[in-house]
């Protein structure tokens, strides 16, 4: 377990890097107008494809380590990507016709089928222990992305948004073929064809699931609608820089979440609740230390590597920066749920962590507009966690996860370390 841990979080931080890198090279390339155009591209795309999922991949995890440990559910995958690339394709046909996404419509909407059957992929590599396809790909994209848009701007090529979609596109397709030799391989050719299946169990599982994520994406995406509404390319270009840098330091709680629900989930409860105790109180405290400099970081920095265009970015980048580790914090604490079976009860704290976002409908206080939306999803993000730690006992009659870790926790690792 710990191996898997300490060798995903490497590769969390060799793909912060390069994001970092990417990040960078889009926003001085492009401006922040163009970014903001080519960050509600892939904003549209993330998530017309999280709308299209279905809860199917959490649903395979689960259902096929519960239920099918010995058996293939090959039917499933096929129909399963028949339904998402459908819907997907049904929700872009409808949402480029009112968003006018007419220019590149052919590339985006490549982009948008390869990330549809990306994420569902992806989702099924985490049945693999060491999780190394699942950081192959995560490596791939990251890796990619950069090494391309280098070698268009060392050919003299100008860098245009239509141009950042097919280099979005074609690390799309390098990702998708890591992902895809691994289900053909493990989890279609490796069993025959099974029509033997409780469809109904696994729809309504892979529903519950759908719920909780719809309202996920809701909270997690409400900030950049609004500001789509409300504000012009350029907000949305300076504002998509401060979000998605700050959402580098959230590859960390990330990758251990995946982890925790790809090792667990339909499996051994009790190993389940230690664990997700464990990492929440053993990274809460270095998760705010280190968000503590990357906020003093950024405030020397992002003039410096984004440009002077991009100074206003600085006070929501520090803010979204502790949104994101509270939110992984909580998203952590979220498997213990999900992976036990009960991915209802976190729908409990996405409905009332909504609240933030309804009250700005009512009142928007007279203040920019991007530090609004910051505070908005730093106090979502904290509301989910307050929730979660209140709802958590009540549910598994367990202790409450400690903020801090204790002998035990860092004793363990020590005898980890040590091959005790």
């Amino acid at each position: 377990m710990l191996k898997v841990v300490l060798g995903s979080l490497l590769v969390s931080i060799i793909v912060i890097v390069f994001n970092f890198i990417s990040s960078a090279i889009l926003a001085r390339a492009l401006g922040p107008e163009m970014r903001g155009v080519f960050g509600t591209i892939i904003f549209i795309v993330t998530l017309l494809s999280s709308f299209s999922q279905f809860g199917l991949g959490q649903s395979y995890i689960y259902c096929k380590r519960k239920l099918y440990s010995d058996t293939g559910l090959n039917i499933f995958i096929f129909t399963s990507v028949l339904l998402i690339t459908a819907f997907s394709s049904t929700l872009f046909y409808f949402t480029s016709a009112n968003l006018g996404l007419y220019e590149s419509s052919y590339a985006i909407f490549s982009l948008l089928l390869l990330t549809t059957v990306l994420t569902f992929f992806t989702d099924i590599t985490r049945l693999e222990p060491s999780l190394i396809t699942y950081n192959i790909k995560q490596l791939v994209y990251a890796v990619v992305t950069p090494i391309l848009l280098i070698l268009l701007l060392l050919s003299d090529v100008k860098l245009t948004t239509e141009k950042a979609v097919i280099v979005a596109l074609v690390s799309s397709i390098f990702s998708l073929l890591v992902v895809f030799s691994y289900v053909i391989k493990k989890e279609i050719l490796n069993y025959p064809i099974n029509f033997n299946i409780n469809w109904q169990f696994m729809i309504s599982y892979g529903l519950k699931n759908y719920g909780t994520s719809l309202l996920g994406i809701f909270v997690a995406n409400f900030d950049k609608v609004f500001l789509l509404i409300k504000g012009g390319s350029i907000d949305f270009g300076i504002y998509i820089v401060a979000f998605n840098t700050s959402r580098l330091i959230g590859i960390i709680p990330q990758t251990l979440s995946n982890v925790i629900f790809g090792k667990y989930a339909g499996a051994n409860e009790e190993g389940l609740a230690k664990t997700t105790s464990r990492v929440f109180s053993l990274i809460f405290l270095p998760m705010l230390l280190l968000g503590i400099l990357a906020a003093i970081v950024g405030e020397l920095f992002i003039p410096i590597i984004f440009g002077e265009q991009y100074v206003s970015s600085i006070l929501p980048f520090q803010i979204l920066i502790f949104e994101c580790i509270i939110s992984g914090m909580g998203w952590i604490l979220a498997q213990r749920f999900t992976a036990a079976g009960k991915p209802g009860l976190i729908l409990i704290r996405q409905l009332f962590s909504i609240l933030p976002f309804l009250l700005l409908f009512v009142y928007l206080p007279p203040f920019e507009i991007s530090v609004i939306l910051a505070c908005s999803m730093l106090l979502a993000s904290s509301l989910r966690l307050v929730i979660t730690l209140f709802i958590y006992p009540k549910v598994f009659n367990e202790a409450r996860p400690s903020f801090i870790a204790d002998k035990k926790d860092y004793s363990f690792i020590y005898k980890t370390f040590l091959g005790k």
